[in-house]
């Protein structure tokens, strides 16, 4: 049976059953022939059987995989469009590609308004904005409504990027802020009124005590012009007669009788005296003026030193009887922050060193001592209060700053100061707080600040 050169699967076979091309098969070598053609047709069937079973499972998986991202894509529609936070994918150029209706409502936009609107034509400062150019990034800015009102808004910003890195959105989730932010002011001032309060006995005792000598010095004033009055009366009415030998011996006894060299010395000190009071009283006033004005809501340009020094006038009452206050204040260019948050840390922290010098001097008549230096470290000025108390041990240290955490008596202490003082230098000014303690030895307290403020935003850790 000769094979044809156009059937090489015939050709094949044959070569398979050992026959060359043009011999005749046998009986048994053609029923062979025959199996092998039948198997091969079998395993094509199956074959095509398992492709079809093949391509119809992957169209019931295919349509799964769509019904399962159509569902997931539900979803994620749902979460976005009920979400209670402003939501909004932006283009490359920051035009809005799409947001929620929280996102509208607190813009003051209609959805439709905001659809390739550019996100910075929100921003209601050029100091304080939403800034895409950056990496991921949680930060605080003001935003301007469509009213013109404006608001407070914590912003989440992070970009969705090809593999190429090019950005292809960015995704912003913003949360108003501006009632909280509010409201946390309003117990900051709250809490710096209730620490006025609380020293308002010892800064009463501060001020009367100069009063009392401005008012002997003022009384002892009045009695010596009253006195050197006399003496000019009687001048008045010897000059017409004449000073005679009786005249001078009139005026001698008068000014024995006054006193008046006496007079002559002390009447400038007793000015003096006064002016000092006088000075120190305004001094004590000032400080309370400065520490109980309601506190800026940006950060601004201040003397630092002179802040501390306010500080440590108002405080006095509270370490006076139990400690030496020395100050070190390198003089530094002028601290851009929040000065009435910066103030009540400092304040807390004078008031804690001069507590735990008391519980070690007691009543023997000892004194500590209280150190606060302001230096410049690179960028930073450094405020450091150190006190010779009683020190702590790690385990109190570790704590120090858990927010109602104290190792005070009740009714003495809130565990309120350093949770308070360590949210206003680390969370406000972007600093850092530092406590080195030796149970026996003493205690030191580092704030660092940014001379220059904080950053508009930090990068997200």
């Amino acid at each position: 049976m000769p094979a044809s050169p156009h059937h090489p699967l015939l050709a094949r076979q044959l070569k398979k059953l050992a026959l060359s091309e043009g011999e005749a098969p046998t009986a048994a070598a053609f029923a062979r022939l025959v199996a092998e053609v039948d198997a091969a047709y079998s395993a094509a069937d199956l074959e095509r059987e398992r492709f079809e079973r093949s391509a119809a499972l992957s169209e019931l998986e295919m349509q799964a995989a769509f019904n399962r991202v159509a569902s997931e894509r539900a979803h994620f529609r749902a979460v976005f469009d009920s979400a209670a936070l402003g939501i909004a994918i932006l283009e490359p150029d920051g035009s809005v590609a799409q947001c929620n209706a929280a996102f509208a409502k607190m813009a003051g936009y209609e959805l439709s308004e905001l659809e390739g609107m550019s996100i910075t034509s929100l921003n209601a400062s050029k100091e304080q904005h939403i800034d895409l150019s950056g990496p991921a990034a949680l930060f605080e800015c003001s935003m301007r409504r469509k009213s013109g009102e404006i608001m407070v808004v914590e912003v989440a910003a992070s970009a969705i990027k090809e593999a190429d890195g090019s950005v292809v959105h960015h995704v912003v989730v913003l949360d108003d802020v501006t009632e909280r932010r509010q409201l946390a002011f309003e117990l900051r001032q709250a809490q710096k009124l209730e620490t006025v309060g609380r020293l308002a006995s010892g800064i009463a005792h501060e001020i009367n005590t100069p009063l009392q000598f401005v008012g002997d010095s003022v009384a002892f004033m009045r009695d010596a012009f009253a006195d050197i009055q006399r003496l000019l009366s009687l001048h008045e009415s010897l000059r017409v007669a004449g000073y005679g030998p009786r005249a001078l011996a009139q005026i001698a006894q008068v000014e024995e009788e006054i006193d008046l060299p006496f007079l002559v010395e002390e009447l400038p000190r007793a000015a003096k005296r006064s002016i000092d009071g006088l000075e120190r009283v305004a001094t004590i006033v000032r400080a309370m003026k400065e520490f109980a004005h309601p506190e800026q809501t940006e950060q601004i340009a201040v003397d630092l030193a002179s802040a501390i020094q306010s500080t440590l006038t108002i405080a006095k009452n509270e370490y006076k009887y139990v400690a030496d206050v020395e100050t070190e204040l390198a003089p530094l260019p002028p601290v851009t922050c929040c000065v009435g948050e910066l103030n009540q840390a400092i304040l807390n922290m004078v008031v804690n060193a001069s507590h735990a010098i008391g519980d070690v001097v007691g009543s023997t008549g000892q004194r500590g001592k209280i150190t606060v230096r302001l230096l410049r470290e690179g960028d930073d000025a450094v405020i450091s209060i150190a006190d010779t108390g009683k020190g702590m041990p790690d385990d109190v240290k570790a704590k120090i700053f858990d927010p109602f955490f104290t190792t005070k008596p009740v009714g003495k202490g809130t565990g309120q100061g350093l949770a308070i003082a360590h949210n206003v230098v680390v969370n406000k000014h972007g600093g850092r707080i530092e406590v080195e303690s030796t149970v026996g030895v003493g205690t030191t307290f580092r704030i660092a600040v940014p001379i220059g403020g904080k950053p508009a935003h930090k990068e997200a850790a």
